[in-house]
């Protein structure tokens, strides 16, 4: 077996079609970690965008509008969008947490 795979590989088209396998197999590979990269790195930024945009947002309302109108809004997102929703925690300034979503849920989820 193995004086065969040495001869094999003394022919010229042989060690050609390894070298391209080789080289073929490095692509793929390099493509592959810097398209995954690249997909992180857009997913990462698009999810920071919405939590921006989600934190400015409620807090222009909560400018507005007050604590209750802030829980009501928080309450009114969790409920209208289960799928792409957000997690929510309001904090005052002392770290006192005012509002937590997930403790909402986990007490309204039953036995």
């Amino acid at each position: 077996m193995r004086r065969r795979l040495a001869e094999l590989l003394r022919r010229d088209s042989a060690r050609f079609a390894l070298t391209y396998l080789l080289v073929f197999s490095a692509s793929v590979l390099l493509l592959g970690l810097v398209t995954y990269e690249t997909i992180e790195l857009a997913l990462v930024a698009n999810q920071r965008q919405h939590i921006e945009r989600e934190g400015a947002q409620l807090m222009g309302e909560y400018a507005e509008d007050g604590m209750e109108e802030l829980r009501h809004d928080i309450v009114e997102r969790l409920e209208i969008s289960a799928t792409r929703r957000l997690r929510y925690m309001v904090r005052s300034p002392d770290g006192r947490t005012i509002f937590d979503a997930r403790r909402s849920l986990v007490g309204s989820a039953g036995p």
